[in-house]
């Protein structure tokens, strides 16, 4: 509490997202009111994936927003925008990794699945960068990041 004076007059407001247990006991006792924020609901959580992915190419619809909503039960915001940086970057580990590639309408090169006949069998090296192409992000990249990324919060927290 250096720093912060003798003076009574004014507010302090300190904040802490997900761990407030693990402030000092000796500061907790000072303060008068103490809010609880709950996690953010379906809708919420819906309108964060979105706003976090911002102005990103990709192809979702309003009902994959809806359902990633639903499917993050549990998630804080912080968590989700974990989930949407880890979901941004699938379409370049794909790029990476990726073992056949097809070509475009512009004649560019985008990574393509193993069976796909209209793909050449290549690698990222192989490719002009002037003529890589990377895919959209999906709900697919969404749903395999928030199988790998798990919420920060749990029951016995809350």
């Amino acid at each position: 509490m250096q720093g912060v004076g003798t003076d009574m007059s004014g507010v302090l407001v300190l904040g802490a997202t997900n761990v407030p247990w693990e402030l000092d006991n000796a500061i907790r006792r000072r303060f008068q009111k103490r809010i609880y924020i709950a996690l953010p609901d379906q809708n919420a959580r819906a309108g964060i994936f979105k706003n976090r992915a911002g102005k990103t190419k990709n192809a979702m619809t309003e009902q994959d927003w809806v359902q990633l909503g639903e499917a993050s039960e549990g998630y804080s915001g912080s968590d989700i925008a974990i989930v949407v940086n880890e979901a941004l970057m699938m379409p370049v580990r794909k790029c990476q990794t990726g073992k056949r590639f097809k070509q475009t309408a512009d004649g560019g090169w985008i990574p393509t699945f193993p069976s796909d006949p209209a793909g050449k069998d290549m690698t990222l090296m192989d490719v002009k960068p002037a003529l890589l192409r990377c895919p959209d992000v999906c709900m697919d990249d969404f749903m395999a990041a928030l199988a790998r990324i798990k919420p920060s919060v749990n029951d016995k927290d809350i």
